[in-house]
């Protein structure tokens, strides 16, 4: 069985206490992991103070001060165009405004799916489906992900064609991606970058490895999700043929994953 199935089948059943309250839609990591460490979760009806240990999502009884804890059956997809100066942590120790103070009251707990650091703006999916998010953020799957970006000066041909055919940061070589140039700006130059992965600070950090500076960093697509008329700090929920196109994109990996899984099979 593939990937993607076996993952549906069993919906990540077994996950680490500490992510269980994410995918249930009740607290963030930091959250639950103080609920646990102060002794207010079970399993099973025993006390649990070990943050990674391992829970079945569909067997285990899970609680928080005596009240059980369930799956999210009808899930919740956000979408936010995050400004520039916003964090994407619940709570941030330096008081730094997060990008939950834009969103509306929810009764279940949603997390972005993937990142912008606080310097980038843009488009962020958040949602309590956990599965889902799974599949987007793996860079197996090669969900793109399209970014525009003011630098210092237009680049050089040679530049652009080695942005795209990977550059070596942090140790690691990024997959190739695509690389266009759009125009000049006020203050610099505009390209578009479209990514199948994302390392954190990734494109500044590839950018700065062939000398270019970054003034600004704007993502303006995820997958089949696009910013279109969503103002800076502007946040709605995903329409129905957006969430559908998500998961027709889904069921796409899912069968070029069977017909690899027979083409092997037949090799074999």
């Amino acid at each position: 069985m593939n990937k993607i199935k076996e993952q549906r089948r069993k919906g990540r059943r077994r996950v680490q206490l500490v992510r269980a309250f994410t995918k249930m839609g009740a607290a963030s990591r930091s959250q639950a992991r103080q609920y646990i460490l102060d002794g207010r979760v079970t399993v099973n009806g025993k006390v649990v103070r070990h943050i990674l240990e391992y829970v079945d999502l569909f067997r285990d009884d899970i609680r928080l001060d005596g009240q059980r804890l369930s799956l999210v059956r009808e899930h919740t997809y956000l979408l936010l165009n995050k400004p520039r100066g916003y964090v994407t942590t619940r709570k941030d120790p330096e008081g730094r405004p997060t990008i939950y103070d834009l969103l509306p009251p929810l009764n279940r707990w949603i997390f972005p799916v993937g990142r912008l650091d606080m310097d980038s703006e843009g488009l962020l999916l958040l949602t309590d489906d956990g599965a889902l998010a799974d599949f987007l953020t793996d860079p197996d799957h090669e969900v793109r992900k399209r970014y525009k970006v003011l630098i210092d000066r237009p680049p050089a041909e040679k530049d652009r064609r080695r942005l795209e055919e990977g550059v070596r940061i942090r140790g690691y070589l990024t997959k190739p991606c695509r690389v266009k140039r759009i125009g000049p700006g006020e203050t610099g130059y505009w390209i578009s970058f479209t990514l199948t992965e994302g390392k954190n600070r990734q494109i500044r950090l590839m950018l700065d490895a062939l000398g270019y500076r970054v003034l600004r960093l704007i993502r303006t697509h995820i997958g089949p999700l696009a910013q279109g008329e969503l103002q800076t700090g502007e946040w709605r929920y995903l329409r129905k043929k957006e969430i559908e196109a998500l998961k027709s994109l889904w069921n796409s990996a899912g069968s070029k994953e069977d017909d690899k899984s027979e083409e092997t099979t037949v090799m074999q």
